[in-house]
């Protein structure tokens, strides 16, 4: 189980492994576990409306995603000097209320590989690994 950032909200206290992405319990766990993409516009709007005239090109958004499964919020940034791959309760991040959640379908994976697979990463995926630059990193 990872160790969430200090965050509370709906599903905190109970085990999340019963926990869809929506805060319901899961109906038959042998069905798999919902994938979900929460998809983020970081300047809320002012890159559609400001874009044209700062920069002469129509820019629609700044965009950010992360993952939900298990009933936890999986995203990467370079947030606080370090902590690259963070994890939260759905919609509590910082990024505020996410624009569009596309379903992704189901994962077969159970809950303990793919934490195990996360807390392996996030040692080398710190947030000094991003680069904000034109190419990327």
């Amino acid at each position: 189980m990872p160790k969430l950032n200090e965050v509370s909200g709906p599903g905190s206290s109970d085990d999340p492994r019963m926990w869809a992405a929506t805060g319901t319990p899961l109906q038959d766990e042998s069905m798999g576990y919902p994938v979900k993409l929460y998809v983020y516009d970081l300047s809320n709007g002012m890159a559609r409306n400001m874009s044209f005239q700062l920069t002469g090109k129509q820019i629609d958004g700044i965009w950010h995603t992360s993952v939900v499964v298990f009933g936890r919020e999986v995203y990467y940034g370079p947030y606080n000097a370090g902590p690259g791959i963070q994890v939260v309760l759905p919609g509590q991040s910082h990024h505020g209320r996410p624009l569009k959640i596309e379903d992704m379908g189901e994962t077969d994976l159970d809950e303990d590989t793919f934490w195990e697979y996360i807390s392996e990463i996030q040692q080398e995926w710190t947030g000094d690994k991003v680069a904000f630059t034109y190419g990327g990193a």
